[in-house]
């Protein structure tokens, strides 16, 4: 046997191994035990959860934290998988103790806040992320990734607490401030589109509409496929008083999802609104039939009644009030159905 025909099959042995070794994940890392053990092992903890291996996945991270105490995120990860979340908190506060400017362990710390319905602690949390300086950080994308979570999740909490300035405040700084590669880029630009929507319906801010309608323009241009992103520049442009484009969106809307709730509703009433009755009922029949709750049969049974067509109506009044006997709306319309109905029958 020659020696070059030697040394190609001891490399071709070698080759083999190591890719027996690499046949799946586990098996991956537990190869890199030698070379990098912290490493490994926190990315055999990561592999075992996701197995729900959870036994296995907790050794894996505590030999993780024998050689690297600085590394408690990734036990933090595991606990709230579990839904420890006491203990969660720990282990992430650790992290950040060790790496001030850690963003995932951050984003981590206040996502479990915010589970446990402690808006304040996830808000200080959030906003501590987004002041970090990531200059001298070595994994970029990582934490630009998760500083920009952290400035979306803030955004979004101040959103659902109605404060709206601060809201577009987080939230124009995670889009400045977010990489090409982020993720959730055209959630980001969706949720400003949202606040400057809402911003444009209080009476007591300036008229914000035409905003909107630019953020979710580039939404749009990131998923041209979402229902959600044509819906709201429906109504950012009917509150402009721009008719004809809000019901092309709603359209749109539609053709990517033809059960669509709130543009199905949305269209419905800019139909009747331009005296578009028929169309309006079409509209209507299609949510009732897709969403048939107290609201849609009760929605449905109102456009039949100003169609004219008064059995029906009280049919759907009465289906309303089936499901829902509080349904003062229903109860009301269904009264002045009946009397229309009396007087009609006392003058024939």
């Amino acid at each position: 046997m020659s020696a070059g025909f030697l040394i190609l099959a001891l490399h071709g042995m070698r080759t083999y191994e190591r890719n027996m070794d690499w046949k799946d994940e586990e098996s991956l890392y537990k190869s890199a035990l030698e070379l990098n053990p912290p490493k490994a092992y926190s990315n055999l903890g990561r592999v075992y959860a996701s197995k729900m291996r959870l036994a296995e996945a907790e050794a894996a991270y505590r030999n993780a934290l024998a050689y690297r105490t600085n590394m408690a995120d990734t036990w933090g990860v595991l606990h709230q998988d579990m839904k420890n979340f006491s203990e969660a908190i720990k282990c992430y506060q650790a992290s950040i103790k060790f790496r001030r400017s850690f963003a995932v362990a951050h984003l981590n710390l206040g996502i479990v806040y915010e589970t446990l319905g402690d808006d304040q602690r996830a808000v200080a949390v959030w906003q501590s992320c987004a002041s970090i300086d990531g200059a001298m950080v070595k994994a970029q994308r990582e934490h630009r990734n998760a500083q920009t979570s952290c400035r979306f999740r803030l955004g979004r909490l101040l959103l659902q607490q109605r404060n709206f300035p601060g809201a577009e405040g987080a939230l124009e700084e995670a889009a400045r401030e977010a990489p090409h590669s982020y993720p959730s880029l055209n959630s980001l630009l969706y949720s400003l589109g949202e606040v400057a929507e809402l911003l444009g319906q209080n009476v007591k801010a300036e008229n914000r509409t035409s905003e909107s309608n630019d953020w979710f323009s580039r939404a749009l241009a990131i998923a041209p496929n979402s229902a959600d992103v044509h819906h709201h520049i429906g109504l950012a442009a009917a509150l402009r008083g721009d008719v004809a484009r809000a019901e092309t969106a709603y359209k749109n809307a539609l053709k990517l999802v033809s059960t669509h709730a709130d543009s199905l509703k949305a269209l419905a009433t800019l139909l009747r609104e331009q005296h578009r009755y028929d169309k309006s009922e079409e509209v209507l029949r299609m949510l009732k039939d897709h969403h048939p709750t107290a609201e849609t049969l009760c929605d449905y049974g109102a456009i039949l009644h100003l169609n004219g067509k008064f059995e029906e109506a009280r049919h759907f009044y009465e289906q309303s009030l089936m499901l829902d006997p509080s349904n003062s709306l229903a109860k009301e319309n269904l009264r002045r159905l009946e009397r229309k109905m009396s007087s009609s029958m006392r003058h024939t």
